[in-house]
């Protein structure tokens, strides 16, 4: 998958999968390929698994949450979004993902301020502060906020 070489991934996952159908990695990689590929059902129904055997994995929540988002259940992806930064409060990528999936709802102050939470970490910050402005702009007169 790395290499972009998806038609040789993809039957080495479904054989993965019939060698070790309960694990989570597997089906995590066969949620995100399902994804890609546009099955969204199929993507949920390993992603769903992969969530409620690894829910230490930041990165399970927010790909869940995105596809709930892309099947039009843009309410359970936000709310699923917002159990995930709970349980993962420390984790820059997530609350990116979060203010992200806020703006494109509307959610301009909810966006804002997981956004600002987002600016502060490790390899989000050019992303989150891209999406932050975005925020700005779409709010319009924007509150002041201390540092910004």
């Amino acid at each position: 998958m790395a290499r972009r070489q998806a038609n040789k991934a993809i039957p080495l996952f479904n054989e993965a999968v019939g060698l070790d159908p309960d694990n989570p990695d597997i089906r995590f990689q066969l949620g995100s390929v399902a994804r890609l590929q546009g099955d969204l059902k199929l993507a949920l129904t390993h992603l769903i698994y992969c969530l409620e055997k690894t829910p230490e994995r930041p990165e399970v929540w927010i790909r869940l949450s995105e596809v709930m988002a892309y099947s039009r259940n843009y309410r359970d992806g936000v709310a699923l979004m917002q159990r995930g930064v709970e349980r993962h409060p420390q984790n820059g990528r997530i609350w990116w993902r979060y203010g992200r999936m806020l703006r494109y709802n509307g959610a301009h102050e909810g966006a804002f301020n997981a956004l600002q939470k987002a600016v502060s970490a490790q390899g989000v910050r050019i992303g989150a502060g891209f999406d932050l402005a975005l925020t700005f702009l779409a709010m319009g007169d924007a509150p002041r906020h201390k540092g910004h």
